[in-house]
């Protein structure tokens, strides 16, 4: 009140001070208006007065009065000019100065938390409410909810940077100083600012058309915005509202119906699934029968498959591709890889066929030559003859006979030579040719087979048409199958082994799987939150997208999740995900609160000791996508740990990330360390980010940890 009072009684001097301005500048004007009149009337009537006075006998003393009266002129304007100069110089003073009081008056305004209704400050210092409200329109406080809002301009002009802050321990002044900046430069503004910077440049670099998130600090919304389309062919943007897949994070919404299960003592986790689902084959694992416990289905222990066989040849794969839709796909696959062997044979022939015409060719050059050369060294023999007829016949006939002997020898000889030089050339080529060939096949073969390792989404079973009525239907896709391990001795991330998660609950609850999930969405508030079902109309709902090899944006195939509804098969908005995470981080910290004396508080949905087991990481289940990640139980979770000084710090938190069909997502808890009682406050505390995008293969994780990371540091200086 003392203060709301000293900025009233600022503005009210400043404004009585500016009014006595006006008066002063007013009554100066009039007066230097009277003087200018005054001086104009001297110099007019100065001269003809001394002269009529005197007359033209005292002609020269009236020229040494009229001299004087000039100077004292020229004093007086000198002095009115230095008055008039000074005038303006004390005016502007003034007005600065006012200016600087009412810039101070509106920060201080704008960083209060003055009652808008305040009977001193309208009743002694003449102070409205409508003037308060004014500037709090100017500067809005409070939480940024909804399409953010630009207003870090008009914020800057109200900050001020600390320079030389020295010996900040030593003064309680300059330690407050201090924390009143820091709160300026980490504001829920600015947080949101850079945030929206990371994800549009995220947009960006992965071409997703559309984008939501939804930030909490201490259980309050802070900001929640959309960026780009919902439905990009009707223009229909993206909003806090959107509903979209949230794909693998439906798997801690179904941790959370387990484990309501486990404290109710309906489900034990230790106990054989066959317990609840009695028509669920009894494993083995290399000829020993194995059990299966739902601890190790939460924690993706149980070694159920994904979508992939283990040891499943080519054949294997191309049947259980054809047996979910996929033939005509396949044929048309088929048809490209015949057609690109058959042209590579059909080029490989013709480089061949075109080596053996050259060499061909080249063969027959050489007998033409050889021909030529012959007859020519014929009529060279029978001109001899002609010449030397009278000579000895006999002598001579033998002579040519031995040189024809010879020449035809020499001849055989570099027809041979030159015939073996074409065939070891020729082979030559065709083995380099063949080699080649080969290389290519191979090279073009391992990129196929790395590409099918490591893209997920060409694994065919994500793209099932077919409508499942109940769970033990989707169970039938692959209880059967080999385990890839021993129960409890391995970690492989599996879908499937949620599925057999959903049939253990409704064995445990009696009642369907969609009947208790759904009763789940209700009690806790979930009213945007869905099965993914085609059929139903859900308003807000956005369509999703997908790439191709040419980087062109396409429709996502239709397919139908209900026989993955655990895992993978939940619809929702950031903002109900956000709520979901301020319940499993209220329940995490509510231990604290129930332990204090007179407390009210209500109770979490979950035990707070149940949400320790949940959030801790198990032996040997680390995960590939984030280093220091492991997985827990249904959630995946990360220790504080700082390894060496000055370098990274690991904090504490959970998070599941999740990619379908046309859609990726991502929900991030990072909870606040409370060291005390004393410090804990109201649950929860701590920072909630979700993202969403309907765009399938998109990161969100690192993202969602320079966010929070953002928003954490304004939770540091509230």
């Amino acid at each position: 009140m003392f203060h709301a009072m000293h900025r009233s009684n600022i503005m009210y001097c400043g404004k009585q001070w500016c009014q006595q301005i006006r008066h002063c500048r007013a009554a100066g004007f009039i007066s230097m208006k009277g003087r200018l009149l005054h001086q104009e009337h001297i110099s007019k009537t100065s001269n003809e007065s001394s002269i009529k006075k005197f007359g033209n006998r005292h002609y020269y003393l009236a020229e040494k009065i009229y001299e004087g009266e000039k100077e004292h002129r020229q004093r007086f304007s000198h002095s009115n000019q230095m008055g008039i100069l000074f005038g303006i110089v004390g005016t502007a003073a003034a007005l600065g100065i006012g200016s600087a009081l009412c810039e101070s008056q509106e920060e201080n305004i704008s960083d209060s938390t003055l009652p808008l209704k305040s009977k001193e400050t309208s009743t002694k210092h003449d102070v409205t409410s409508e003037q308060i409200l004014n500037i709090q329109d100017i500067y809005p406080a409070g939480d940024v909810v909804g399409t953010y809002r630009n207003i870090h301009q008009n914020e800057k002009s109200s900050r001020r940077s600390i320079t030389n802050v020295q010996n900040v321990s030593e003064s309680s002044s300059t330690q407050a100083t201090y924390n009143s900046s820091e709160r300026k430069k980490l504001s829920v503004q600015d947080a949101a600012e850079r945030s929206q910077q990371l994800l549009k440049r995220l947009m960006e670099e992965v071409g997703a058309p559309g984008l939501v998130v939804a930030v909490s600090v201490d259980g309050a919304t802070v900001w929640a915005d959309g960026f780009g389309y919902a439905d990009v062919e009707n223009s229909v943007q993206c909003s806090p509202n959107t509903v979209m897949r949230i794909a693998s994070i439906s798997k801690p919404m179904t941790m959370t119906a387990v484990a309501k299960l486990w404290e109710e003592g309906k489900l034990d986790l230790d106990a054989p699934i066959q317990k609840y689902i009695p028509s669920f084959p009894v494993k083995t694992y290399d000829g020993e029968e194995v059990t299966i416990t739902t601890r190790h289905l939460i924690s993706h222990q149980s070694g159920i498959r994904h979508y992939t066989l283990k040891g499943q040849s080519k054949v294997e794969k191309e049947d259980d591709k054809e047996k979910f839709c996929c033939k005509k796909k396949e044929k048309h696959d088929r048809e490209k890889l015949i057609k690109k062997e058959k042209e590579e044979d059909n080029k490989e022939k013709a480089k061949l066929t075109e080596i053996s015409q050259e060499a061909e060719d080249k063969k027959e050059m050489i007998e033409l030559a050889e021909v030529s050369k012959q007859e020519n060294e014929d009529k060279k023999t029978d001109e001899r003859q002609s010449e030397n007829e009278k000579d000895s016949n006999i002598s001579k006939n033998e002579e040519i006979k031995i040189e024809n002997e010879k020449e035809s020898s020499e001849n055989k000889e570099t027809r041979n030579e030159k015939s073996s030089c074409i065939h070891t050339m020729v082979g030559q080529k065709r083995r380099e040719l063949n080699r080649i060939i080969k290389a290519k096949t191979n090279k073009k073969r391992k990129a196929k087979k790395k590409e099918e390792e490591e893209n997920e989404f060409d694994l065919q079973e994500y793209y099932i048409k077919e409508e499942f009525d109940t769970i033990q239907e989707a169970l039938e896709l692959f209880q059967n199958d080999e385990l890839f391990f021993k129960p409890g001795s391995g970690f492989l991330y599996t879908t499937h082994g949620w599925t057999v998660v959903s049939g253990v609950v409704e064995g445990a609850a009696k009642k369907p799987f969609t009947r208790v999930i759904s009763r789940l969405f209700y009690d806790m508030g979930l009213h945007n939150t869905y099965l993914d079902k085609n059929s139903p109309i859900i308003y807000d709902r956005a369509r999703y997208y997908i790439r191709d090899r040419h980087g062109k944006l396409k429709n996502a195939p239709y397919v139908d999740n209900s026989y993955k509804w655990a895992g993978g098969g939940f619809l929702s908005t950031v903002l109900d995900l956000t709520k979901f995470g301020n319940a499993m981080l209220y329940a995490s910290q509510q231990e604290i609160e129930m332990g204090k004396e007179g407390s009210n508080r209500l109770p979490g949905f979950l035990k707070a000791s149940t949400m320790r087991d949940l959030w801790t990481p198990g032996k040997g289940t680390s995960i590939n996508w984030i280093r220091d990640e492991a997985y827990g139980m249904g959630w995946t979770a990360a220790e504080e740990k700082t390894s060496y000084g000055f370098c990274r710090n690991s904090k504490h938190y959970a998070s599941h990330t999740g990619g379908a069909v046309g859609a990726s997502s991502v929900l991030l808890i990072l909870p606040k360390q409370v060291s005390s009682n004393k410090d804990s406050g109201n649950p929860p505390k701590g920072i909630i980010v979700t993202i969403m995008t309907n765009m399938q293969g998109v990161g969100l994780s690192s993202v969602a940890l320079q966010i929070a990371d953002l928003f954490e540091n304004v939770q540091q200086s509230l």
